[in-house]
């Protein structure tokens, strides 16, 4: 696939192409590293996946950063039309505080732009290297305004100088007009001393008796060798007896070459196969 279009800012520019099992054409443009502009192109060769393209800016004045990306999807008459926008803005109010508003659009069914979610936050970094989160995520309600349908805290502290654990805690609205808790995640991000990174994140739900039940744990292991990036990615949740099982597993490896095109390969392996009846173990479903 070639690409379709070149984006130029203030005379300069370079361009990046990006290529892997199903067809992408990327191009971006920079003046410097506070402006630049992306878009690609993304579809499969077997036509299961409806093409999309998506288009991409960034720029930085004054301690404020704005982010825009926009998805165009290919309509029934062969012409691409926009599906939806996220716009976020990050705003520095001081050394130690950054906040953050992401608003997420759609289309209605006249094709006209709707706000249908909107995520605040505020960033707090503290003198000893820990950092404090609160995020909240708003949904328009019956009549048209923003409700908050999800509060959230997240607090991350260094243990040593390669070991960070990141908690965090999830309320949603209850019956009463306030809020409990519903989830609760635990990150730990190690890195070795051989480069490689490893994270395990888990997952637990209150079971509504004042406990809370793990559901799910996520293993990470990922490594830089020269140009070559590869991550796996183990899920694990538990089976009918209660005890942990593998259930996903994904690898992913990028390639750079010297000319600066990128392969990017992801493969998913799940026991869960669509219309094949499983036996338990790992199946290749998506490539």
């Amino acid at each position: 696939m070639t690409v379709r279009r070149f984006v130029e800012l203030f005379g300069v520019f370079s361009l990046v192409v990006a290529s892997c099992l199903f067809p992408v054409c990327v191009v971006q443009a920079q003046s410097d590293n506070r402006s630049w502009t992306s878009s690609n192109q993304q579809g499969n060769p077997d036509g299961s996946i409806n093409p999309t393209r998506t288009s991409s800016t960034h720029s930085e004045s004054g301690g404020r950063t704005f982010d825009k990306t926009a998805v165009e999807r290919l309509g029934p008459d062969g012409r691409y039309v926009p599906y939806s926008e996220t716009e976020k803005e990050s705003i520095r109010i001081n050394d130690t505080t950054v906040r953050n508003v992401e608003r997420t659009y759609g289309r209605d069914a006249d094709g006209h732009r709707v706000l249908i979610q909107q995520t605040q936050e505020e960033s707090r970094k503290l003198p000893s290297g820990e950092s404090n989160v609160t995020r909240t995520i708003s949904n328009p309600d019956v009549n048209g305004g923003m409700q908050v349908v999800r509060r959230e805290s997240e607090q991350s502290k260094q243990l040593s100088p390669n070991v960070r654990v990141t908690k965090t805690n999830v309320l949603t609205p209850d019956v009463n007009g306030g809020f409990s808790p519903t989830v609760q995640t635990e990150v730990r991000e190690t890195r070795r001393s051989d480069g490689i990174v490893e994270s395990k994140k888990s997952t637990l739900l209150f079971n509504g008796t004042g406990g809370w039940t793990l559901s799910e744990v996520r293993e990470s292991t990922s490594k830089q060798e020269g140009g070559q990036r590869s991550k796996e990615e183990r899920v694990s949740r538990p089976d009918a007896d209660g005890n942990l099982a593998l259930v996903e597993r994904t690898v992913n490896k990028q390639d750079r070459a010297g000319s600066g095109e990128t392969h990017d390969t992801t493969e998913t392996y799940s026991n869960d196969t669509p219309g094949v009846a499983g036996d338990g173990s790992l199946q290749l479903v998506r490539r």
